[in-house]
């Protein structure tokens, strides 16, 4: 940790308080919300809301408030605050240690069962459960711990589940694949490839049934795309107007089997 500080610290430069700059007035950074690519692609239908295809409604990158078009699919606005910044990086690095030490108590069979590590994947998890509410919710895949980690869920009660104790997340009866945390509305991850995409479109027909202002963060890898379940539920999602959001972390390997052998397109965003 005090190496990666240091490193950020000496490209950035220090602050007049000796503090990291984290502020600088010039630097811009792509960043949600994300305008789509119907509300940045010019030409006919893009923006007329009319008979073009590809049409929304007439909203043009000026109605997206707060937003600026660089180019296609981009808005750019100044970086987060220094206390953001810290929080974002601490939540990163604690993800890391952690998976460390876990695939090291793996190894030395302290942990039983299955250990799938997200080492790697620390700024995509970070980045995504960092825009939740604390009444938002978040479905994930079998490797979890980083986002139950991101989500809150204390690393005692994470770690403690994958050497299957009571005083674990699950009570010692989920392990690695299963962790979950109602408190901070973290519904677990599931070792069904692809098997938590139609449950989360229920929480999210569930959220829109009572009227609530709640939004489901549902994440799945690459593999997750070839099931039968991800067309299903993405089709009701966009049917039913869901407040669900789909995140793929493509890691270019879905169960050993390298993407562009697995899926005819390998462009999943």
């Amino acid at each position: 940790a005090t190496r990666v500080g240091r490193g950020v610290r000496d490209k950035l430069g220090p602050t007049r308080s000796g503090g990291m700059a984290t502020e600088p007035s010039t630097r811009w950074v792509p960043s949600e919300p994300m305008a789509t690519s119907d509300a940045t692609q010019s030409g006919d239908g893009a923006q007329q809301g009319g008979n073009g295809e590809g049409g929304n409604g007439g909203t043009s990158p000026d109605d997206v408030v707060g937003l600026k078009e660089i180019r296609f699919g981009e808005v750019k606005h100044d970086l987060p605050d220094e206390e953001t910044c810290r929080t974002v990086l601490q939540k990163m690095l604690l993800i890391r240690r952690f998976e460390e030490r876990a695939g090291e108590m793996y190894a030395k069979a302290k942990i039983g069962g299955f250990l799938h590590l997200c080492i790697g994947e620390e700024a995509t998890i970070v980045g995504a459960t960092q825009a939740l509410r604390d009444t938002d919710y978040l479905m994930s895949t079998y490797r979890e711990h980083g986002q139950a980690l991101a989500r809150g869920t204390h690393p005692n009660a994470v770690m403690a589940e994958l050497f299957g104790r009571v005083d674990g997340c699950s009570a010692g009866r989920g392990g690695s694949m299963h962790l979950f945390d109602w408190d901070k509305r973290f519904l677990g991850g599931y070792g069904i490839v692809g098997g938590s995409l139609p449950l989360s479109a229920g929480v999210a027909l569930a959220a829109d049934y009572q009227g609530s202002e709640d939004v489901i963060l549902s994440m799945m890898g690459d593999g997750a795309t070839n099931q039968g379940t991800f067309g299903e539920t993405m089709n009701l999602a966009a049917l039913w107007k869901l407040p669900v959001v789909f995140v793929i972390i493509n890691n270019q390997f879905g169960m050993g089997t390298a993407l562009h052998r697995h899926s005819a397109v390998t462009d999943l965003s």
